[in-house]
């Protein structure tokens, strides 16, 4: 693991190394995670204990494992959401620009591995400033698109009659766009704080007042502030669809077979079966959509919390003995595996909640367009003319 200069009083300006961790609200220095190099005994007695030595295998090897898997489902997920019948939804939007912010911290952590756990080589300047520059751009524009994307669908299930004007396409794009141009903007800073420390690349490589008020001001802009919008937020939509879904139940079950047949009478089943087919295609779709997005944002929360966590507990707890030392240290590497674990896992969480997507994702594995309605207008557009073919043959053997 890559040494870090100890500090005894751990300080909000002390939690994280952007470069080295690949998981900071901030880019600050996160000192307590790694042995000191000039305390020989403290790192023995430290290295002895089944926590510091679970830790070290976290790190050897999660990396190689999961970003790959990340990579690779992240592609497939950015090829479905921007087909042109996907990119009609706000929501697709959305996740498409998500799943490259996502792949953004895969190659980043990649790279940050490579380099402290491989050794591939050492730390250039330009290479440590633009690292840890572009991981904070990659980590807010994913926490604020799945911010901006609940705050998308909250609206349109809130306010039904505002979704015509605020859940768009249009406006999901320049959301998007706005997002990107924001973050890369306010933290152009840190291409000036991050600097080499002997062969360290630090964050903030030096401390002071006002990098404990900078820390603490983007932990709760960058943390806090999320969460809360989120888990309430979720609430909301939970709450708005089980309403929802029981009122659509109950509509349906108006519909009694004595009104089917006056509407035969009256020589409008067809179109009314057309209707009701084409609104629950709609209903299908939006609660896929949905399940979607509750899905990704509960497990955004809930993979987050641990590095909320650290990061009170790394601002307040001293290294102490080499015994809290090594629980730290596995504190550390579990929470932050956790957080890139999210960047790594939408596109499973995507095939669990959607068929839809489960469609598009076999077309494409497939080199099929399999574009239209549900991704499944090849196979729709099949099935129509066999049974024009079907319905020809029957007419011709009864002409005979």
């Amino acid at each position: 693991m890559q040494s870090q200069t100890p500090n005894e009083e751990m300080t909000p300006a002390d939690n994280f190394d952007s470069t080295s961790t690949l998981g900071s609200f901030d880019g600050t220095v996160d000192r307590i995670t790694s042995v000191p190099t000039t305390e020989d005994t403290f790192r023995q007695d430290v290295e002895a204990f089944l926590t510091f030595k679970i830790a070290e295998v976290i790190t050897k090897y999660w990396f190689p494992i999961m970003v790959p898997i990340g990579l690779v489902g992240n592609s497939l997920s950015f090829l479905v959401m921007i087909k042109p019948s996907n990119r009609k939804l706000s929501t697709c939007i959305y996740m498409s620009a998500i799943s490259v912010t996502d792949n953004a911290m895969m190659l980043l952590a990649l790279h940050n591995w490579l380099l402290t756990v491989v050794g591939t080589h050492t730390w250039h300047l330009w290479e440590c400033k633009s690292a840890g520059y572009f991981v904070l751009v990659s980590l807010q524009n994913s926490t604020f698109l799945v911010v901006a994307m609940t705050v998308d669908k909250y609206v349109a299930i809130k306010w039904p009659h505002r979704a015509a004007t605020y859940s768009t396409p249009r406006r999901a794009k320049m959301v998007v766009l706005g997002v990107f141009a924001v973050t890369f903007i306010y933290n152009i800073p840190h291409l000036f704080a991050s600097d080499l420390e002997g062969s360290q690349c630090l964050g903030f490589a030096r401390g002071g007042d006002i990098t404990k008020v900078y820390s603490w001001f983007s932990f709760v802009l960058n943390a806090l502030v999320p969460l809360t919008m989120l888990v309430h937020m979720n609430y909301v939509i939970i709450q708005k669809v089980k309403k929802s879904h029981t009122k659509f139940s109950m509509e349906r079950g108006k519909s009694t077979p004595d009104n089917r047949k006056a509407n035969e009478g009256l020589g409008s089943e067809n179109v009314g079966q057309k209707g009701h087919s084409k609104e629950e295609r709609r209903r299908s779709v939006e609660n896929q959509l949905t399940t979607m997005l509750l899905l990704v944002t509960t497990l955004f929360v809930v993979l987050m919390l641990p590095t909320y966590a650290r990061f009170i507990t790394f601002a307040f707890v001293p290294r102490g003995t080499p015994r809290r030392f090594a629980a730290l240290q596995l504190f550390y590497h579990i929470s932050h595996k956790l957080y890139h674990t999210n960047n790594a896992i939408n596109f499973f969480l995507y095939c669990i909640s959607g068929s839809r997507f489960r469609r598009d994702v076999r077309a494409i594995l497939r080199c099929g367009d399999g574009d239209g309605e549900g991704g499944s207008g090849a196979s729709s557009s099949t099935s129509v003319t066999r049974s024009r073919s079907q319905l020809s043959v029957t007419q011709d053997s009864n002409v005979a």
